[in-house]
């Protein structure tokens, strides 16, 4: 897999949000390339393969920073496809709906090339390329008219071109660390010095721009909105498990003052059997139900909250996150025979919903996470 994501730099220049041909100059993949290379050495030791994979992370790193994705100003990062003007392909309908949502419909001959349709799609690409597509972490209401609550929103609300996302910065971050380290053990290769610099700016300036406070005046991390030149709304209110990356990817100590687990946690957390809610809003709730939002619990998001829990010295609380994850994967396989992309967070084994598809059956990170949650709790498990 590593080998054939090298031929992908060398043929691209990127990893791109897909391999059909449309997305070789649309947008990327988040980026986790580094973090896949030090996972695979820590278990060989292999430094010949380590040190053939050091140009295409340098490659990754260089991406982020040189294809409009880095903002001046803040020293930050956000999630930016390229602006082509046009829907996503492969959900052209969808997209053009969703416009039509937001700035009222147009004549179909002018639809794909409205200056104002444009900007939707671009946020739209934008949400597909953070893997987080879509949720109402991403809504700001730019037309204030009449003002809006994060309730009344929907997807068209989209605004993720321009938000610095606290989880791409701290994956960023993580990704200078892990290169620095490289580039003192291959000194022919790269700057140690350089990249530890650029890891040690960019943790300075997550502090300046990303730390808000949440509903009980507690430090957190959040995603910042460029335009508005604040965080979102939303975070003050509610909760996402991203705003854990910044621990779970070491940017920060689990001590630091910036996570509390228990200010984060809604008040019918316990109601969640198969795992963390995907946010603090459920479809009850919203007057649009996103995939990516509290009715669901995702395998990437759980991930975060049981690792930072262990990172915090909380294990009694992270093996019953992760006892919930297996018991929810177990039911729905014994019901269903098959796993699924996501679960419902409120009914055992049951596949979860929302968004623009349906639950995809079968998924690699849901059969990953099941498999480490095991290696890892397996034994504790009842």
């Amino acid at each position: 897999m590593l080998l054939n994501f090298a031929h992908v730099f060398d043929t691209v220049g990127f990893i791109p949000n897909g391999l059909r041909i449309y997305f070789s100059n649309s947008r990327s993949q988040p980026p986790y390339f580094p973090q896949m290379v030090d996972l695979y050495y820590s278990y060989t030791g292999d430094d010949d393969f380590l040190r053939s994979m050091v140009p295409y992370i340098l490659k990754e790193i260089e991406y982020f920073e040189d294809s409009g994705n880095h903002d001046t100003t803040t020293g930050l990062f956000h999630y930016k496809a390229i602006k082509t003007g046009y829907p996503r392909p492969e959900s052209y309908l969808e997209d053009i709906e969703t416009s039509e949502e937001y700035y009222g419909d147009v004549s179909f001959d002018e639809d794909i090339s409205h200056e104002r349709y444009k900007e939707e799609y671009y946020h739209l690409a934008s949400g597909a390329e953070s893997g987080v597509d879509f949720s109402t972490r991403w809504y700001v209401d730019r037309k204030n008219d009449p003002p809006l609550d994060i309730t009344e929103m929907d997807t068209s609300y989209t605004f993720t071109g321009g938000a610095l996302a606290v989880d791409l910065n701290s994956l960023l971050h993580k990704n200078l660390t892990l290169v620095a380290g490289y580039c003192e053990k291959f000194t022919d290769l790269c700057d140690a010095a350089l990249y530890s610099s650029r890891a040690d700016d960019l943790k300075q300036q997550m502090i300046k721009y990303l730390v808000a406070k949440g509903p009980d005046n507690l430090k957190r991390f959040c995603d910042y909105d460029m335009d508005a030149g604040a965080v979102f709304d939303q975070c003050h209110t509610g909760f996402y498990p991203t705003g854990l990356t910044p621990f779970v990817y070491d940017v920060f100590d689990s001590d630091n003052v910036y996570v509390d687990f228990d200010s984060m946690r809604g008040a019918d957390w316990d109601a969640s059997v198969s795992g963390v809610p995907t946010s603090a809003y459920k479809s009850a709730d919203v007057a649009y139900a996103e995939q990516w939002d509290g009715d669901n619990v995702w395998a990437p998001f759980h991930w975060m909250y049981v690792t930072a829990l262990e990172k915090a010295n909380r294990h009694a609380d992270a093996l019953n996150e992760a006892t919930k994850w297996v018991q929810s994967v177990y039911c729905g396989w014994i019901q269903t025979d098959s796993f699924f992309e996501k679960y419902d967070a409120t009914v055992l084994g049951l596949p979860g919903g929302g968004g623009e598809y349906g639950v995809q059956v079968g998924f690699g990170w849901t059969n990953g996470l099941t498999l480490r949650l095991l290696f890892d709790f397996g034994s504790e498990m009842t």
